[in-house]
């Protein structure tokens, strides 16, 4: 989905998707994080675990 904010929590860290609906956050630690997205008011979350200190995507 285009143009939705992306929020990766603990970080407070946010994308906003592009034209392909693909977002990316470089850099998070291994761990357990939750991925937020928001469009035109609706909204949904999701739990991840990062390991490997590779790209969340």
């Amino acid at each position: 989905m285009p143009g939705a904010t992306v929020t990766l929590t603990p970080g407070g860290v946010s994308a906003t998707t592009s034209a392909a609906g693909t977002y990316t956050f470089t850099g998070p630690g291994n761990g357990t994080y939750t991925v937020a997205t928001d469009h035109d008011g609706q909204s949904a979350s999701r739990s991840v675990t990062v390991s490997g200190g590779g790209p969340a995507t």
